[in-house]
Order: C-alpha cells, then structure tokens, then sequence
C-alpha cells in the first residue's frame, strides 16, 4: 500500500465523513469516513489541513484509508 499526501478539502462533521484532495482546488476529491482515522478524532480535523492516507477501491468510487494528519509547522500555524 502506497501512502499519499493531500489535504483535507472538505467536512461533515455532524455526519462524520469527509474529503481529501491532492491539492486544494482538485475537484476529485476522496471520500473518507471518520472511522479511517489514524493517531487522531474526527472532532480534532480542520478543512486545508494535511494529511497522508492510502487509497482504496470502493463501492462508489475510490476511498481513503489509513488517514493520519501531518504534524508540520504550516499545520501548527493556522
């Protein structure tokens, strides 16, 4: 399994399910559940925040797994 880098595009938090981007402005997004968090709660997640994950088929697409938010300075300061 190949870990990628992205950011978080979008949030639901009151659903618990969101989307990573490979950049900001990429329109394909990734879907993720809460659940595929690593190392970390859904409540402690903001939108432009980086993250790396693992890429998986889905029913619907593609999905995320494996999520773990990047400690980072650019992270730290917004």
């Amino acid at each position: 399994m190949v870990r990628e880098k992205g950011y978080i595009r979008h949030l639901k938090m009151g659903k618990g399910y969101g989307f990573i981007a490979k950049e900001m402005e990429d329109p394909a997004a990734i879907f993720f559940h809460a659940n595929a968090l690593m190392e970390a709660e859904f409540k402690d997640l903001r939108e432009g925040q980086t993250v790396t994950f693992v890429k998986v088929p889905a029913p619907k697409g593609t999905k995320a797994i494996a999520v773990r938010i990047e400690n980072n300075e650019e992270n730290e300061n917004e």
